[in-house]
């Protein structure tokens, strides 16, 4: 019988083949994560603090759960009031940032899931953007560069008049001998907090108006329902070729062979690399990555209501990927 396609081995074997793809982080708790586009804020919100969010959230089979985008308004929660994962990653995050966050499930909900939406000990795909930071913040460990003469002309006698006045009002407060004089008793002390501090204004406004906005590379274009069924076709007649044949069918001999309790598991983390290498050349062909076999599945599954064979044949690959070649082996 062939595991949940959103379950503990399903999530293990998706996890480790998702950490080495090109653009994805992985931090020490396990969470992994992809900047779709990197805001321009210069803070991070506090674990207490609520931000207004886009966010929408699926099961490694495509299945979305939740989404505040088709509900057309984003949601205000703080970092302390989500799960784990979204814990760690909106502290990480700035005004502005959009990432795809893959999530294990001791950072989701935990070996029992949260049904019925969520199955026991799924891993979660989520993308999330963080809107508007609504309260305190922590400091964007920041290093800017040189600027260029060019970019220097974009700070204005505006922005120049603007800090002196607020250099003078501290000024003031230190020759009177208040909280500034306290803090910066002597005059070098006074004149580097000063100088810091109007230079970091300028570096930030000098960021926020030169800095690129990271977008995502365009995607492949889309699948219509014709060119899933050929892509699917192609990719299920590489399999039954021999020497393609052969090689899964000697990785099942090989974990079968092994302790019976971690059959399972292994055919998983040796099936997948094996078909994602196999069918590598034909999804290049359609244009896609070689290693994005998993998110053309969920997209080609998409069709399965409006055509059987393709709901048929998806669940073949999905099943072999877990273990059972029986139905995409047969002749």
């Amino acid at each position: 019988m062939a595991a949940d396609a959103n379950g503990a081995e399903a999530s293990l074997v998706f996890l480790e083949a998702n950490k080495k793809k090109d653009g994805v982080l992985v931090l020490p708790s396990g969470l992994q994560y992809k900047v779709l586009r990197a805001g321009r804020g210069l803070e991070h919100p506090k674990v207490g603090t609520s931000c207004e969010c886009h966010y929408a959230g699926t099961l490694l089979d495509g299945t979305e759960f939740d989404s505040s985008y088709k509900r057309g308004t984003p949601t205000s929660f703080a970092p302390n009031q989500v799960i784990k994962g979204w814990t760690e990653a909106m502290q990480l995050m700035v005004e502005g940032d959009k990432w795809e966050m893959y999530i294990p499930m001791e950072l989701a909900y935990g070996p029992n899931g949260k049904p019925p939406k969520i199955p026991a000990a799924a891993a979660l795909i989520f993308i999330m953007e963080i809107i508007k930071i609504k309260g305190d913040t922590v400091p964007k460990v920041m290093e800017f560069p040189e600027w260029t003469p060019e970019q220097l002309a974009l700070w204005t006698e505006k922005d120049q008049a603007a800090c002196d006045k607020w250099r003078e009002a501290k000024m003031k407060e230190w020759n009177e001998g208040k909280r500034a004089k306290e803090l910066y008793p002597t005059e070098a002390e006074r004149d580097a907090w000063l100088d810091k501090t109007c230079n970091g204004s300028r570096d930030k406004s000098l960021w926020k108006r030169t800095a690129p906005t990271a977008e995502a590379p365009a995607g492949p274009p889309k699948l219509t329902k014709e060119t899933a069924r050929a892509l699917l076709t192609k990719a299920l007649e590489t399999f039954k070729e021999p020497a393609n044949k052969k090689n899964l069918e000697g990785i099942v001999a090989e974990c079968e062979g092994g302790d019976p309790s971690m059959a399972g598991m292994m055919k998983m983390m040796k099936l997948m690399p094996a078909v994602q290498s196999m069918t590598g050349g034909t999804l290049k062909e359609y244009g896609f990555g070689a290693g994005d076999l998993m998110s053309v599945t969920m997209q080609i599954q998409a069709f399965g209501p409006e055509d059987p064979s393709i709901a048929a044949d998806t669940a073949k690959l999905m099943s072999a990927v877990q273990g059972d070649l029986t139905a995409l082996l047969a002749d």
